[in-house]
């Protein structure tokens, strides 16, 4: 791992992180981050919204995807992001190679614009959460009858 990224001039690591302590810095020595999975392409890749775009967001990176993930689907719908037709080189170079200074304001701008509250979430949205899945819990199954007749 170290040797593969001495040898890239654009790759460095940092080495362990502290989240959430940490992450405020790391993203200010950022412009963009990716949000594109690979992992499982074709099946969850395709429909997940990775932890790294929330983070990113949160401290004004601006998030690179694919368009017709559910990821840039998210994104198109925020006003936000750079929206990539593929994931090759040319199509980066194409979205990104001439861009100008005050155009990477402008995206970073809309990135800031929206509410907060979609990158991160405090203990009452916790609670919250846990109150509805409580009364999920609760609500009888209304096919259990049938099933046991």
């Amino acid at each position: 791992f170290h040797g593969f990224v001495e040898a890239e001039p654009w790759l460095s690591f940092g080495g362990p992180y502290r989240n959430p302590e940490d992450m405020a810095a790391i993203y200010r020595e950022v412009h963009f981050s990716w949000a594109i999975d690979f992992f499982e392409q074709g099946l969850n890749s395709e429909w997940l919204l990775p932890n790294r775009l929330y983070e990113g967001c949160r401290f004004g990176a601006v998030p690179i995807s694919m368009g017709n993930t559910e990821t840039g689907r998210f994104l198109d719908r925020q006003g936000i992001g750079v929206l990539l037709p593929q994931a090759t080189p040319e199509a980066l170079e194409a979205a990104l190679g001439d861009m100008e200074e005050h155009h990477f304001g402008t995206l970073r701008a809309r990135v800031h614009a929206r509410n907060p509250r979609t990158w991160s979430h405090d203990r009452g949205d916790c609670r919250a959460l846990v109150e509805k899945l409580r009364g999920l819990a609760c609500v009888p199954d209304p096919y259990a009858a049938e099933a046991l007749a």
